[in-house]
């Protein structure tokens, strides 16, 4: 179950570490590209929904095995058609063929996680437990986007970069057969539907009610009540989205190296920046928690710190600082403001989580969209895109303040 969660996000960050290769293999631009990237994620928005009521009809671990099996053979789709259909058919067949795979994904990636978080529900009756479990499903779900860049990288160095998908789809492939012929069993179990709810949960039983400022909102949950943090995590999720995308061929064009050099340079910053990310969500942010308004004063200077060095330097260890920086940001940003909303809304624990995904993921979606229509139409001066991140979350935070919180205590 963990394992197929590992795969998962390994391919994605993969995927993404993999753009300048996959421009270049199939002559598609890289507004081409967003179009195709962001796809699968609006689909993945859309269909998420239906998941929560396919786990309750036919059990977690079926609904988990059909869900990766089929994530799977959509990546092979996407895989087969860069590598044989760009040589062997028209391109409008590539086309074709590209956007199947991509909407393939979205159907059935976004079935893995609430699968793999709603089997780990029925083994665990205490609340602890339960958010222990998650939150260690989280953590498996960070080292797999922590590997995708690193097998690239390390593929590269033997000039065959998506051998580092291949295998991946590999292993998965022989993950999905051993689920389906494994003996454990999944009941009839509810829905819980996001990546960030693990770390969320485990943040909400680890820390102590630091809140206690907030503005209860009677009467029943909206997403309108809480547009001020949807438009927080929305903004937050575009930038560095349209940065993950547009950042290799950016490095690819900046410093005029081939598509593999510029895969292997963005593996690597993306490496580092998971690394920092992860060591950021376990050791840090827990400490922050308890500070209130401190927390978002430390998001908003790694914001403007990491935009700027985008903005004023084209030297790798800057941007190695800048991407760490701005990962740090979403990994101290996203389980503060989820448990803003939880302890504002305590009974509406699983519609906050269900929203607050497709929000990101529709941030992470226009944020690809407009990576490739910026890389397109600024080139090689992209990067001033992230003179507008500072300010605009800045004016997401005041609202968020203003809506929520009454009394602010600045330690």
């Amino acid at each position: 179950m963990k394992f197929a969660v590992f795969i998962m996000g390994a391919l994605q960050t993969g995927l993404l570490t993999l753009v300048p290769i996959l421009m270049d293999r199939t002559g598609i631009s890289a507004v081409n590209w967003s179009w195709l990237m962001a796809l699968g994620l609006f689909v993945y928005v859309l269909s998420s929904p239906s998941w929560g009521r396919v786990i309750d009809r036919i059990g977690a671990k079926k609904a988990l095995f059909y869900s990766f099996l089929w994530l799977l053979l959509s990546q092979v789709l996407l895989m087969v058609s860069v590598q044989w259909l760009a040589v062997q058919l028209s391109f409008a067949a590539l086309c074709v063929a590209l956007v199947a795979a991509r909407v393939g994904y979205g159907l059935t990636a976004s079935g893995v996680f609430p699968a793999a978080q709603t089997w780990i529900t029925q083994q665990h009756s205490e609340n602890a437990a339960m958010a222990s479990a998650l939150a260690r499903l989280n953590v498996v779900s960070l080292l797999g986007r922590l590997l995708g860049p690193i097998l690239v990288s390390v593929w590269v160095l033997f000039d065959a970069p998506l051998l580092s998908i291949w295998s991946l789809l590999f292993l998965g492939l022989a993950f999905a057969f051993y689920l389906w012929f494994s003996d454990s069993s999944a009941g009839q179990l509810i829905d819980k539907s996001t990546d960030e709810f693990a770390a969320e949960l485990a943040v909400d039983e680890a820390m102590p009610n630091t809140c206690h400022d907030l503005k209860h909102t009677q009467g029943d949950f909206s997403w309108q009540q809480a547009l001020p943090v949807y438009l927080m995590a929305f903004s937050l999720t575009g930038f560095l989205g349209a940065l993950q995308f547009l950042l290799g061929p950016y490095l690819q064009t900046l410093w005029s190296i081939t598509a593999e050099q510029a895969s292997a340079q963005l593996g690597a910053m993306l490496t580092t920046a998971a690394l920092v990310s992860v060591v950021v969500a376990l050791k840090i942010g827990p400490r922050l928690f308890s500070q209130g308004v401190t927390t978002l004063a430390v998001v908003l200077v790694l914001i403007s710190l990491g935009s700027l060095l985008l903005v004023v330097s084209d030297q790798v260890v800057a941007l190695h600082i800048a991407v760490a920086c701005l990962s740090s940001a979403v990994a101290l940003a996203t389980p503060w403001y989820g448990m803003v909303l939880r302890q504002t809304w305590s009974q509406s624990q699983g519609r906050i989580a269900g929203q607050l995904a497709s929000v990101h993921m529709a941030g992470y979606g226009v944020g690809t969209l407009l990576g490739g229509w910026a890389l397109q139409a600024l080139g090689i001066n992209v990067m001033q895109l992230f003179v507008l991140f500072p300010l605009v979350m800045l004016l997401c935070m005041a609202w968020v303040l203003f809506r929520f919180v009454r009394r602010i205590s600045l330690h």
